[in-house]
């Protein structure tokens, strides 16, 4: 049996430690023309947006700005986490973002790389953007597994590969990966 080729970005799936998951509000501003799809990794915006754009309760509290993966640069760009709804393209949106440093997500390497327990895991790589699909709003981002190092300046460290039916050893693996490069990580720079 063989892996498909179907990436579908980053599902967050727990937390290290354990605990529940915990998703924070941002928005995306129109300005920023890239839709939002759901599993797409975020970085931070120098923008924030009135939440009156979204008829929330409070009258003119900002919602801190977040913005796709197409607008940063992987291995430099310090990430959020995974967009858990879709965000229209040129429009105010409200979004919800697994943010936590120590949330797990699972996500699809990007090319005909084998990946094996005992190789990948505990090795460092990079996000790689895709375009998102318009019929499922579902992203197709996904990380470059013939691209694995120990490098720290990588954006995602692979803890294993993933325990479920159809996901085997070889070729577009599904492993579950934790974000190194946070945004919300002890010793990050500001945005």
């Amino acid at each position: 049996m063989s892996n498909n080729n179907n990436p579908f970005g980053f599902s967050a799936i727990g937390r290290d430690g354990g605990g529940p998951l915990a998703a924070a509000q941002y928005a995306k501003a129109a300005a920023h023309t890239q839709a939002l799809f759901v599993g797409d990794i975020v970085s931070k915006a120098a923008v924030s947006v009135s939440a009156d754009s979204f008829g929330v309760p409070v009258a003119g509290l900002p919602v801190p700005g977040c913005t796709s993966l197409q607008n940063g640069t992987p291995g430099t760009t310090l990430w959020l986490g995974a967009n858990i709804n879709y965000g229209a393209p040129a429009a105010n949106t409200l979004q919800f973002v697994f943010d936590t440093p120590d949330t797990v997500y699972i996500g699809q390497g990007n090319d005909g790389t084998a990946l094996t327990q005992a190789a990948a895991a505990g090795m460092n790589a990079n996000f790689v953007t895709g375009t998102g699909n318009t019929v499922t709003n579902k992203s197709t981002m996904s990380f470059a597994s013939g691209a694995l190092a120990t490098t720290a300046g990588l954006d995602l460290r692979i803890l294993r590969l993933h325990n479920r039916v159809g996901n085997v050893e070889g070729a577009y693996a599904i492993c579950e990966v934790m974000i190194i490069k946070s945004a919300k990580a002890q010793g990050s720079v500001g945005v």
